[in-house]
């Protein structure tokens, strides 16, 4: 029996890349976050969009609760 070192690397490099997606979130998330408070908006719906569809829908939340807000 031996050790598969080309299976360990890519597991390895899998793993590395969940991580970094993982920060990748986690920033985006505080971006978001920052971004509403400093606006004066809610912060779960533009997070709950974050999660479910991605930055630039986050950010479209945003705009729509500052247009609306300006009305």
């Amino acid at each position: 029996m031996g050790i598969d070192w080309n299976g360990a690397f890519v597991r390895r490099q899998e793993l590395h890349a969940a991580w970094l997606d993982e920060q990748a979130f986690a920033e985006d998330a505080r971006a978001v976050k920052a971004l509403a408070r400093q606006m004066g908006r809610d912060t779960a719906s533009a997070l709950d969009e974050l999660a479910a569809r991605g930055l630039a829908s986050a950010l479209e939340v945003l705009a729509m609760q500052d247009a609306a807000a300006e009305l």
